[in-house]
């Protein structure tokens, strides 16, 4: 017994790469926390991170607040870093913002911390924004070993893999082996024809669709998306960080988004690994791959995870159509990422077939 083509769907959140060395969100918040507090001085930043301290605590404290007001306690509403720099580029939107006209005056104390022209919160926007490429950027792939076994299971399902990822790191890249894994890139230029599979020609192993941009892309003076095989070659890299602009409609994130919808309304199994549902644009296209279907099932595999919080973003028709296994990314993929084990989840009435 075996699922068909395009039947089973991976899902990529930041939580499966934790274990390969990249900082989770809220670390990255502790981070920020520290150089401004004075209590971490890292030498190498050469930036006096202790003068956003006001700015810094006004804007946490106001996202807090926002969150009460919309009754939204429960731990999956704290403050993290993708909220601070989606906060921050509104703002530092100042007067061309279209909500402008209907705000009177600008808090005070937002103006007394950021500067008339709020010039701090695009230097503070600015600085984590660089800080991010140097979180998701390691050295040594070696802990990351654990993606070799996407290969493993791809061997197993008999058919070319599609992975969306949410994450910028390369720890997939560094680890396919001889394994022919498709980005989308032909002479080092993006295309999106690189993703139409020609049946009994393509010999592609695993499709990548990084959804929110990778630290080894960047864009040419002509605006093409290009890629570098060295990373510290890369002075803007290509990388959408917010969650109210991961829905770009620039190719490729447009091209991905549309991708992922098709391919999650026709399998009827999608895995998310490390995914914390915290991405509107996401959820929404899960949760009507889903209530399409109701023999569909997701498979959530989330350390920590709030199964409280899944089905509300999901809703899905039936109880039984959301599978949550709460365990470490490197642990599932290695132990259980099988289709043997999968095969299990669904009756052969559901969506598995003899091959």
């Amino acid at each position: 017994m075996r699922f068909n083509k395009d039947k089973i769907i991976i899902l990529l959140g930041a939580g499966c790469s934790v274990e390969a060395g990249i900082p989770s969100s809220m670390i990255m918040i502790n981070d920020i926390e520290a150089l401004i507090s004075g209590e971490d001085k890292k030498e190498e930043d050469k930036i006096k991170w202790e003068e956003y301290k006001e700015l810094y605590s006004l804007i946490k404290s106001s996202i807090i607040y926002s969150f009460g007001l919309n009754n939204k306690f429960s731990k999956n509403a704290n403050f993290n870093i993708e909220k601070l720099v989606d906060t921050l580029s509104e703002l530092e939107k100042g007067q061309s913002h279209y909500l402008y006209p209907f705000i009177e005056h600008w808090n005070k104390e937002l103006v007394e911390h950021a500067g008339r022209k709020l010039e701090k919160i695009k230097e503070l926007k600015k600085h984590i924004v660089n800080k991010l490429q140097k979180w998701v950027t390691i050295k040594d792939y070696s802990n990351a070993n654990y993606y070799s076994k996407f290969i493993r299971f791809k061997n197993e399902y008999t058919h070319a893999l599609r992975v969306f990822s949410l994450n910028y790191d390369l720890c997939l890249e560094k680890h396919v082996g001889n394994a022919n894994l498709e980005t989308g890139f032909e002479n080092k230029k993006w295309t999106w024809r690189k993703f139409e599979e020609i049946e009994n020609i393509s010999n592609t192993d695993i499709y990548l669709y990084k959804m929110h941009g990778s630290i080894n892309w960047e864009r040419d003076k002509d605006f093409n998306l290009t890629y570098s095989d060295e990373v510290v070659q890369i002075s803007n890299p290509e990388l959408i960080f917010g969650t109210s602009y991961k829905l770009q409609y620039t190719d490729p994130y447009l091209f991905f988004a549309t991708e992922f919808r098709k391919f999650t309304l026709e399998a009827q199994l999608i895995i998310t690994i490390g995914y914390a549902f915290g991405d509107e644009h996401i959820n929404s296209m899960l949760r009507q791959s889903i209530r399409s279907n109701s023999k569909m099932k997701i498979l959530c595999v989330l350390l920590n995870s709030d199964e409280k919080h899944i089905h509300k973003e999901l809703n899905p028709v039936k109880v039984d159509q959301i599978i949550i296994k709460d365990m470490k990314a490197k642990d599932f993929i290695e132990q259980e990422l099988k289709i043997d084990d999968l095969e299990q989840l669904l009756p052969p009435e559901e969506g598995i077939f003899p091959t």
